[in-house]
């Protein structure tokens, strides 16, 4: 696999990469990273990645890196287990 290109971003490193005629998108936030692979036919090269990167797919990556959040998984599976722990008063 060999990177082909780079897409700027202000907050992601997004690289492009390529190998055996498939294209991977890979987009990183510095805690997580997201891959979007290509299929051969499906992309029929960098300035079509390019093109996909638009404001609604931007928003979408950052909807997915919020849910991929270690913080926001602990503090839910901490208030789940809390809940199983303790018996109901009344």
């Amino acid at each position: 696999m060999r990177i082909v290109g780079e897409i700027n971003h202000p907050i992601y490193k997004m690289t492009i990469l390529h190998m055996n005629n498939r294209y991977s998108l890979k987009i990183e936030d510095g805690r997580h990273e997201q891959t979007y692979k290509f299929r051969e036919g499906e992309i029929d090269g960098i300035s079509q990645i390019h093109e996909l990167v638009s404001e609604p797919f931007l928003e979408k990556i950052k909807s997915i890196f919020k849910s991929m959040s270690l913080v926001r998984l602990l503090n839910e599976n901490k208030t789940e287990s809390l809940d199983e722990d303790f018996p109901t008063i009344i």
